[in-house]
């Protein structure tokens, strides 16, 4: 059985789409820039790729919805046991 990661991934952000566009904040756009070996045209070209677009100016209250849905993940981390060193977000 190969790896259905990407066309996992396609359906995901094919469903997303058609609900709406898929905007990225600046301040996620660089922590990309984090990741080893991710040069910035390798960025931008996997965000036209998947039609991410990145929303340079962001009022107030997108902030705020922003916190609370961080909040929330932080809350559920917790609570699922997933809120400790080496947890959900290691990347083998």
């Amino acid at each position: 059985m190969g790896d259905s990661g990407p066309w996992r991934a396609r359906l995901v952000l094919d469903a997303a789409h058609a609900v709406g566009a898929i905007v990225l904040c600046p301040v996620v756009s660089a922590e990309l820039r984090g990741y080893p070996r991710r040069s910035q045209q390798a960025i931008d070209a996997l965000l036209a790729a998947t039609r991410i677009c990145i929303a340079w100016t962001l009022t107030p209250g997108v902030w705020r919805q922003v916190g609370e849905a961080f909040a929330a993940d932080v809350a559920w981390r917790r609570a699922t046991g997933l809120d400790h060193p080496g947890g959900c977000w290691r990347i083998s």
